[in-house]
């Protein structure tokens, strides 16, 4: 096999394999910097929700501030900066073994997120810790894959080891629905009424709070 050589971007002459080793290289360390800012977003979290006290009175919570904060560094949307969040927390303190992989650049932020997102259900400590640890010991076989095959892979091991965290979430999503409208409504309303995913209805209520805000006094 021949060792093609080429000029550079820089106008540096290259060959095949350094090529190679440079894509590599670079892949791996935009993968620890993925997981420092991971790391960076789950330490914001932490001051900006500790020691709240009562939220119910609260115009605006920590975790609406932090949302902000990080949609402005990032650039992104709101509902986006809030699944960044919920994943860099699942990953501090549901899933350590993982974040050490993900930290030392063993595996892709699309992996963690997948991982993060397929495990949330998983409620004992026990287990999620097995689980943790067998995820982290079995994310190097995972390089290539789609991630419709690696939520297969996560799928699997949560069903090994927590049943029911599968279950309820295949039943869950079968049962969703939302309706709008009854025959009973007075008139000028309408009532609306449905099953979302926890973390489907967490957005709505969010944002259903924000656009409530917005309306002035009358």
């Amino acid at each position: 096999m021949f060792d093609h050589v080429g000029v550079g971007a820089t106008g540096v002459l290259v060959h095949d394999a350094s090529v190679v080793d440079a894509v590599s290289h670079f892949a791996r360390v935009s993968t620890i910097a993925d997981s420092r800012k991971f790391a960076a977003i789950a330490d914001l979290v932490s001051l900006r929700i500790d020691d709240e006290g009562d939220r119910q009175w609260w115009a605006c919570d920590g975790w609406d501030a932090a949302v902000a904060e990080v949609g402005a560094a990032l650039g992104i949307g709101r509902r986006e900066a809030s699944g960044l969040m919920s994943m860099a927390v699942a990953l501090r303190d549901r899933l350590p073994r993982v974040a050490a992989v993900f930290a030392a650049g063993g595996v892709s932020a699309r992996t963690v997120s997948a991982i993060c997102w397929r495990t949330r259900l998983v409620e004992d400590a026990d287990i999620l810790a097995l689980l943790d640890a067998a995820l982290a010991g079995a994310l190097t076989e995972w390089a290539g894959l789609s991630r419709k095959k690696i939520e297969k892979k996560v799928d699997g091991w949560v069903q090994k080891f927590d049943p029911a965290a599968v279950l309820k979430v295949r039943s869950a999503a079968r049962s969703r629905t939302v309706g709008v409208g009854k025959p009973d409504d007075q008139t000028g309303v309408a009532s609306i009424w449905g099953a979302l995913l926890a973390t489907d209805a967490e957005l709505l209520d969010r944002v259903l709070t924000e656009l409530a805000r917005q309306v002035c006094e009358c």
